[in-house]
């Protein structure tokens, strides 16, 4: 199975490609890793079986630091409107996003994603590299898949 991955985080990429290289059915895993969101809207292209997609992402390689905190829905948006209907799953490091009045916590966002894209994504999760939940339930998404 081919993996894209958008993920700006080097060490959480590296944490979801050890996990999943673990499993016992991942002998042919194989993955594209793409550190910003025009990377990633460009990788949209290429071929790949199955999405893991950080909703906050840097615009490019020159913005590190100013990252867009939805850039994960517009990566969607893009899938949609192309027809690239590859499974994903959102996760994500961080349970708010948005600034000011236009805030919006990790549960309100899973539900939009839910009704706008839940023919893409089989799941959002929450990432921290001490708790394992998130493997577990990434481990469940791709077994149903299998």
């Amino acid at each position: 199975m081919k993996f894209l991955i958008i993920e700006d985080d080097e060490d959480k990429a590296n944490a979801i490609k050890e996990y999943i290289s673990s499993l016992e059915d991942s002998l042919d895993a194989s993955f594209d890793v793409k550190s910003n969101y025009l990377e990633g809207k460009i990788a949209l292209t290429n071929s790949y079986d199955f999405l893991i997609l950080d909703m906050t992402l840097p615009l490019d390689d020159t913005s590190l630091d100013n990252k867009v905190s939805t850039a994960g829905i517009d990566i969607l948006e893009v899938m949609k409107h192309r027809g690239v209907l590859k499974p994903c799953v959102i996760l994500t490091g961080y349970d708010t996003f948005g600034k000011h009045q236009n805030r919006v916590n990790l549960d309100s966002l899973s539900n939009r994603i839910e009704k706008e894209y839940g023919d893409i994504v089989k799941e959002v999760l929450y990432y921290e590299s001490k708790d394992g939940d998130w493997r577990e339930k990434l481990k469940s998404v791709l077994e149903e898949l299998n």
